[in-house]
């Protein structure tokens, strides 16, 4: 899977400045690239390994989670909480 690159023409027409396809296409074809990146990187599996299970299971908790699903409602406070705003 690769980034979709966006080709932008700028025209001027009777003093007025176009741009197609236009700055709010760009912005959702950006943010459904980023969203399924994102789902991508999430639905990969977690290395499983035995000896940190076991030392897991001797302290009383299990390592549940297979996947890195729980990540996407974890933001730290140097990202931004608005991918939009970025964009």
């Amino acid at each position: 899977m690769t980034v979709t690159p966006i080709v932008h023409e700028i025209r001027i027409q009777n003093q007025v400045i176009f741009l197609d396809p236009p700055i709010e296409y760009a912005r959702f074809s950006w943010n459904r690239q980023l969203h399924e990146w994102i789902g991508i990187v999430c639905l990969l599996r977690r290395i499983q390994s035995s000896r940190y299970e076991i030392g897991m299971q001797m302290s009383g908790t299990v390592a549940a989670e297979s996947t890195y699903t729980s990540l996407v409602g974890i933001s730290p406070d140097c990202m931004p909480t608005n991918d939009l705003n970025v964009i």
